[in-house]
């Protein structure tokens, strides 16, 4: 949901062209049904590099890509927080001049401009949201990290 989040936020902002890397092949037909963004499995993306690339999930192997696919004098945003085992190519994103921005919070007047956007339909309907039982969330997990779960988002309801 975060780098989905980012990319409608760009999109938003007037940003074109953008790409989005997204190993979870229900959720590359999800993006594809509701927005015109270029989805790629993490393999299509092979010797592809982009100015800005964002790492929502914040993992050794999303890290290793970042820096993969960015190009010199790019930027990398890092805000996902999976692991902390690696990942960073330090001696390309030096010799190539790669800023790297981690980040991981925002401040409350971040909050309410975004929620005023979401409630105003700014970013669209945002149909991400799939309801589910509290007493379901471990098979929902289970579920995440298996892939096969399409939508960005699950939403606990006790």
């Amino acid at each position: 949901a975060i780098g989905l989040a980012f990319a409608v936020g760009l999109a938003h902002k007037g940003a074109r062209n953008i790409a989005i890397f997204e190993p979870n092949l229900l959720r590359c037909a999800y993006i594809q049904e509701n927005y015109d963004f270029q989805v790629l499995n993490s393999l299509d993306g092979v010797g592809r590099h982009y100015p800005l690339v964002m790492d929502g999930f914040g993992g050794n192997k999303s890290r290793a890509a970042a820096c993969n696919h960015v190009c010199p004098g790019g930027v990398i945003i890092h805000t996902g927080l999976h692991d902390n085992s690696g990942g960073l190519d330090a001696r390309y994103m030096t010799l190539q001049e790669v800023t790297f921005i981690g980040t991981y919070t925002y401040t409350m007047a971040h909050f309410k401009e975004t929620a005023a956007l979401i409630f105003s339909g700014a970013f669209g309907d945002l149909p991400w949201a799939e309801m589910r039982p509290l007493k379901d969330g471990d098979k929902a997990f289970k579920e995440l990290a298996l892939g096969k779960i399409a939508t960005p988002k699950i939403t606990l309801i006790p």
